[in-house]
């Protein structure tokens, strides 16, 4: 499975390259579902880390990128089977993909997901709504389309059948 990052999250791959001893490679590029350029990457092994490892590189301010950047590469890494985590585990994208197939499968799961920008399951819950906001993430405006959606799709039955 290949990796597909923005270009600007390469000198986090290449730190966390060192310090968890893999290799890595450019294949290609390619468009998000945003119509926005990435960078397609092999990466050669697997490597292995634990929880805290993980913490202390997003949170440390002397490694490249913002936390959100540097959680956001080390999720694809997790999430495409590249990094074992030795003392807690997380949904990968087969997760999401077979229990969540009509989300988009993307680089914001972090945002979404780990809404702290730690590898810390205990934060598992949507934003509160302000920050919801700061983040350009609209999860009642979101779950508004879902019910409509639904509820059309109700009305839609209940014409066909009754």
């Amino acid at each position: 499975m290949l990796i597909d990052l923005y270009e600007s999250y390469e000198v986090i791959l290449q730190e966390l390259s060192e310090l968890f001893c893999f290799d890595f490679e450019f294949v290609e590029y390619g468009l998000n579902f945003k119509g926005q350029k990435q960078k397609r990457y092999k990466i050669h092994q697997i490597s292995f880390a634990r929880k805290q490892d993980l913490d202390n590189f997003i949170d440390d301010d002397n490694n490249s990128g913002t936390d959100y950047g540097r959680a956001s590469v080390l999720y694809s890494l997790y999430a495409c089977g590249y990094l074992e985590i030795s003392d807690i585990e997380y949904p990968t994208y087969k997760h999401w993909k077979y229990n969540h197939a009509d989300m988009t499968i993307d680089h914001q799961l972090p945002k979404k997901w780990f809404p702290q920008l730690t590898f810390d399951c205990t934060n598992w819950k949507p934003m509160n709504r302000e920050n919801n906001q700061k983040k350009g993430d609209d999860f009642l405006h979101e779950g508004v389309e879902r019910l409509e959606m639904l509820s059309n799709r109700l009305q839609d039955i209940k014409s066909k059948y009754l």
